[in-house]
């Protein structure tokens, strides 16, 4: 254990050396600190990229995660464009950036005893850089047998809303159908014009409505280039296919780390 715990401390003090540039910062409960970008996250772990390879990290030794954001840093190889040539800003000269999410909706599948209700809603909360750009929110939940509870986040105007929006940013939902998703994210005038780190995080909530516990449940990232007065658009593919909830009376969900955000391409537009 002691061999075990020595490695560990090696790893992070050789990431706090020469990690500064990676996207997160992760405090311990020890005390020890990790640069990394982090890749994924589910309700138990999160896996963290480090210039040593990835570390899976349990999420009850964390104490707390700083978002910082970074040019540099990706946790996906996405096409890269041409951006134009840098000019002053002015009002209405914002970036702009088009995610357009194909495939499946993520969906998530609930324990319901009956002591207690359960909130069923997802949270989806999307970061530019360090940002937290603009926080969705969708409240409908479904069933599959008339006991398990389930809820799929469909960016549907009867289902979800948006419930946050960082000041100047503008957040909207331009389309909603299955297996078609498209958002838009105007981003403020001292956004620097480069590549931005874009993070996608689907969150439940362990507590109740009254005193909520959001925690998150699958985190992806990418980078995409932006430039001032030009539109960033992305296409996306969503695959669900691998989650999965066992169990007979109580179900659980499982394979969430498998849950799939792909990026099919990268455009920067005039």
């Amino acid at each position: 254990m002691k061999q075990a715990r020595d490695v560990f401390l090696i790893v992070s003090a050789l990431s706090w050396i020469s990690g500064l540039a990676l996207a997160e910062v992760v405090y311990l409960n020890n005390g020890d600190v990790i640069h990394g970008e982090l890749v994924a996250a589910n309700n138990t772990r999160v896996t963290l990229k480090t210039d040593y390879g990835e570390l899976q990290i349990p999420k009850d030794q964390i104490q707390r995660i700083d978002y910082q954001g970074s040019d540099d840093a990706a946790a996906e190889d996405v096409p890269k464009a041409k951006a134009p040539p840098a000019r002053p800003r002015t009002a209405g000269d914002q970036a702009a950036i088009s995610l357009n999410i194909t495939g499946r909706s993520f969906w998530y599948a609930f324990e319901s005893p009956d002591d207690s209700p359960v909130d069923t809603r997802i949270r989806l909360r999307l970061y530019i850089g360090s940002a937290r750009a603009c926080t969705f929110i969708d409240e409908k939940p479904d069933t599959v047998d008339g006991v398990t509870l389930y809820n799929s986040f469909t960016f549907s105007p009867t289902d979800s809303r948006l419930v946050e929006t960082l000041e100047g940013y503008q957040c909207s939902v331009q389309k909603a159908e299955d297996g078609e998703v498209g958002m838009a994210v105007q981003l403020p005038a001292d956004v620097s014009s480069g590549r931005q780190l874009v993070r996608m995080l689907y969150e439940i909530n362990e507590g109740d409505r009254s005193l909520p516990r959001w925690t998150d449940i699958v985190s992806r990232s990418f980078s995409v280039e932006v430039a001032a007065g030009s539109e960033t658009v992305v296409i996306l593919e969503q695959n669900s296919a691998a989650l999965d909830y066992s169990g007979f009376f109580k179900k659980t969900m499982k394979n969430l780390d498998q849950f799939q955000l792909n990026v099919l391409s990268s455009e920067l537009r005039d």
